[in-house]
């Protein structure tokens, strides 16, 4: 060989032991680019062309059958499995300055990627829009919802700060935030957010988030996926129509059967639809405008409510004549029987459950007032129903009592409508219409009240209005629940 030649082949060792190898950690990634990866010092492709097929993956830059890819779980779309580390993994081909498109498995420039209505972009991907509702304590940050309120509530002399209690001279938030508030440092100012979500309000004396029932869905809405969907129609619909989710339908195509009522929509949004009612709290249907219209309005100008009336049982039969399904369903409870289940009571042995269902203070003997059936006539002033009746021939006893009324028929032991007997005003007349049983007549209003002013002075019960037995049970305040109910607690 020539001299010279081996002085070239010399010079070009030499020269190729000079150049930096492909370090995988260090000159790699200057090298290769997207879609490649560092392996013996060369840049070897990763991505499949043509794209594989549906039962096989991209791995190494080969089309490998889905089962044998060393990946688990196969690559997605527009990913490779790259097999030159220790580990297996997954490697996204797609560039900075490229998006992939999972409908073509391909990846494509970010100005042509063209997300549908319904979905957005992130991070290079289509994927499905979400609106993200954080809830009591949290807030959103970089689409997470991210807790930060404190618990238990902080201290005097500190304020909730990303979760943590924080001294008010050191807090990021000035002034520093109130009771349900946290201060929120994720953004580029500092600021105090609530911590209660919807339907939720605070509590500023337990300095707690609380549930805020007049914040739900009100009057003409229903609550759909979370949110309030208006449902009633306007104007009103005409004869032969009734409303479904703010539109007026045939009442024969109506979805609800039978077809909704006045004030009332059908919610076919419902697993089964329903009809609801439409008139919020304190508001009521009124038949002839078939508006939603306030309680005391409605019972103010109701005609049937005008009286005079004599007794309690005639104000009842005007209350039921419209309420006839509440009043059915009040008789079923504990209020008007006296009695119900009772999971805590023992036998004598101290061991064996004694409930039935049945049992309560219309039959048992307590520790205070004894029993009631030898003193009906006083115990009944804390009954919601009007005991005794008209007809002096027929027993005379509580209202709970009373087991049959059929017209006509001498072997029924009341002269009046069962349903009738119970007392609408105790619960819902307002305490300043001066409404007051008494206390020696099975629960009968006083005969000295004007029952007209108290029957049309309707409202939804108040603590006044429950507090007038249960705060005053055994005869006066506090007597019989000793300190645990008294009015004093107001």
């Amino acid at each position: 060989m020539h001299p010279l030649r081996w002085i070239l082949i010399g010079i070009s060792i030499t020269l190729l032991a000079s150049l930096p190898a492909c370090d995988a950690e260090k000159t790699c990634p200057d090298f290769c680019g997207a879609g490649s990866t560092c392996l013996d010092g060369m840049c070897q492709p990763l991505a499949c062309s043509p794209t594989c097929g549906p039962s096989s993956a991209c791995q190494m830059g080969k089309c490998v059958a889905v089962e044998a890819v060393s990946c688990k779980p196969a690559c997605g779309p527009c990913q490779a499995c790259d097999t030159s580390s220790a580990t297996p993994a997954c490697k996204d081909l797609c560039g900075v300055d490229a998006s992939c498109d999972s409908a073509k498995g391909q990846c494509v420039a970010k100005s042509t990627l063209a997300c549908g209505p319904d979905t957005q972009e992130v991070a290079g991907k289509c994927v499905a829009k979400v609106t993200l509702a954080c809830g009591d304590g949290t807030f959103e940050s970089g689409g997470k919802c991210v807790p930060t309120k404190c618990e238990p509530a902080c201290s005097p002399g500190k304020a909730c700060e990303m979760g943590k209690c924080v001294a008010v001279a050191q807090l990021s938030c000035q002034p520093a935030c109130a009771p349900c508030q946290t201060c929120d440092t994720s953004k580029e100012a500092a600021v105090c957010v609530d911590t209660c979500g919807a339907n939720a309000k605070c509590d500023a004396t337990k300095k707690l988030c609380v549930a805020d029932v007049d914040s739900l869905c009100g009057a003409g809405t229903v609550k759909v996926d979370g949110k309030c969907v208006p449902i009633q129609c306007g104007p009103v619909c005409g004869p032969g129509t009734a409303c479904e989710m703010g539109k007026c339908v045939a009442v024969a195509a109506i979805t609800c059967s039978p077809a909704c009522g006045p004030c009332e929509a059908c919610n076919s949004a419902a697993a089964i639809p329903q009809c609801v009612n439409l008139c919020g709290k304190n508001a009521a249907s009124d038949k002839a405008s078939k508006q939603c219209v306030s309680l005391a309005d409605l019972h103010r100008n109701a005609p049937e409510l005008n009286g005079p009336f004599k007794s309690g049982y005639e104000v009842s039969a005007k209350c039921v004549g419209c309420h006839a399904k509440q009043a059915e369903d009040f008789m079923a409870t504990i209020h008007w029987k006296w009695a119900g289940p009772t999971p805590q009571l023992m036998e004598l042995d101290g061991v064996t459950l004694k409930n039935p269902g049945n049992l309560g203070k219309s039959n048992l003997i307590k520790n205070f007032c004894v029993a009631t059936p030898s003193n009906d006539k006083r115990c009944d002033q804390c009954h919601a129903g009007f005991g005794g009746d008209p007809d002096l021939a027929k027993p005379q006893k509580s209202a709970r009592s009373y087991g049959k009324y059929v017209a006509g028929d001498a072997t029924s032991d009341s002269s009046i409508p069962l349903n009738q007997r119970i007392d609408c005003l105790v619960c819902h007349s307002d305490p300043t219409a001066g409404y007051a049983k008494d206390p020696r007549d099975f629960g009968n209003p006083l005969g000295t009240l004007n029952l007209a002013v108290a029957a049309q002075e309707v409202i939804m019960p108040t603590r006044s209005n429950c507090g007038a037995c249960h705060l005053y049970a055994g005869g006066g305040d506090n007597v019989k629940l000793m300190g645990s109910s008294g009015a004093s607690l107001s």
